[in-house]
């Protein structure tokens, strides 16, 4: 079975987990990587108030998720809520997307 592990971290650590995660099952990884970043009064009002970012505020992966049998999404939660670059990457891809498992 094919497994792309997907993640976000602002801090690292979430980094340390998709990559133990990827190295025990033999999976690829990919970084979902901010364009537009959500700093300051802006950001937050954008993240916060609005709903987070939106998909064009991700940038395209190096991976096709598409291909995989298996996309495992790592994010850390905030307040209750997975990471706004998690989020508009579900909502980017979720078409593409075959099974899904998160952590």
């Amino acid at each position: 079975m094919s497994t792309l592990v997907v993640y976000y971290t602002a801090p690292g650590e979430d980094r340390e987990v998709a990559e133990a995660v990827a190295r025990e099952s033999g999976a690829e990884t990919e970084f979902i990587r901010e364009v537009h970043t959500a700093e300051g009064l802006f950001g937050f009002n954008k993240n916060v108030l609005w709903g987070g970012p939106a998909e064009e505020d991700i940038g395209e992966p190096t991976h096709d998720p598409s291909t995989y049998d298996l996309v495992a999404i790592g994010s850390s939660v905030e307040n209750g809520h997975i990471t706004a670059p998690v989020e508009a990457f579900v909502k980017a891809y979720r078409d593409d997307l075959p099974r899904v498992a998160f952590f």
